[in-house]
């Protein structure tokens, strides 16, 4: 008894190293088969994988789902600029740095006018402006229209992409948890070897979609930073400063007091009415005791 319950200990310990073994060469892209490098998998080269396990094959989905969400973002933000092109006229080929010079110079031409602007961008998008005296000789609204769309196109790409970002960490660590269950396939299964391929390969198309997401997140947000500049002139400081004036400025009204002359709210009694002719009518008395009031 003693030595089966050994033996059985010992069977349970290779298996559990086995299955290590089998996850970690998985997770690191080796083949458990020694079979010489068979290119790309069919997940990398964009083919349906069908293993025949419901589990395997809605995560390949998955995976094949995000790469195409990704495939269809535009790396060079001509959404997210697009509506300052239009307004600047610098052409669809312009580099972000020429639509930058571009809207500082008309933000300049602004602060001519003692029109002074910021841009901010949390929680949500929004130009802030300050009028001088002098009215602008060009359309002003069209201007500010096209940079709050811009920083709104741009907030919303931001978050996508962190929304997909978490998508790909996710599959990521359940692609670890899928590693795991090649060990508890059938013997007789015959597409285990696929189903390692396919997923040494969907390791290799995530870390591609991770790679491309910080390379996007990152220029996206250079590209705020560099608009939100080319925007501020001052007219959140404008603004700020002229609320403090403001309060500076208010008094608030304090209620007046009854003075005991004129029948106070001290004397717990209000002013007696005045009749038709000018004649009093005394205050209403307290009910006698036992009245309706009587406690």
């Amino acid at each position: 008894m003693g030595h089966r319950l050994a033996v059985q200990l010992t069977t349970a310990r290779a298996l559990r190293s086995a299955a290590a073994i089998t996850v970690g060469c998985l997770l690191a892209g080796c083949s458990l088969f020694g079979a010489p490098d068979q290119g790309p998998s069919r997940i990398e080269q964009g083919r349906s994988v069908d293993t025949g396990r419901r589990r395997f094959d809605a995560y390949f989905a998955e995976v094949a789902e995000l790469r195409e969400k990704l495939s269809a973002r535009d790396s060079d933000l001509f959404l997210v600029r697009q509506p300052l092109v239009d307004e600047m006229s610098v052409g669809v080929e312009a580099p972000i740095s020429a639509v930058m010079a571009a809207t500082r110079e008309r933000v300049e031409k602004l602060k001519g006018y003692g029109v002074l602007l910021d841009l901010r961008l949390t929680p949500t998008p929004i130009v802030i402006s300050q009028t001088g005296e002098l009215a602008p000789d060009d359309n002003e609204d069209a201007l500010l229209k096209a940079i709050q769309e811009s920083a709104l196109r741009g907030m919303s790409t931001f978050r996508e992409y962190q929304q997909l970002s978490a998508v790909a960490e996710q599959l990521d660590a359940a692609r670890g948890e899928l590693a795991e269950d090649i060990s508890r396939l059938p013997a007789d299964f015959q597409k285990t070897e696929l189903v390692e391929v396919e997923l040494v390969g969907a390791g290799r198309v995530l870390d591609g979609v991770k790679q491309k997401l910080a390379e996007d997140t990152k220029s996206l947000a250079l590209y705020l930073v560099a608009l939100s500049e080319a925007v501020g002139t001052g007219g959140a400081d404008l603004r700020d400063t002229s609320c403090d004036e403001a309060l500076a400025k208010y008094k608030p009204v304090r209620p007046k007091r009854w003075s005991k002359k004129s029948g106070s709210a001290g004397t717990g009694r209000a002013p007696a009415a005045t009749g038709p002719k000018g004649a009093t009518t005394p205050a209403a008395s307290r009910p006698a005791s036992g009245g309706d009031f009587d406690m």
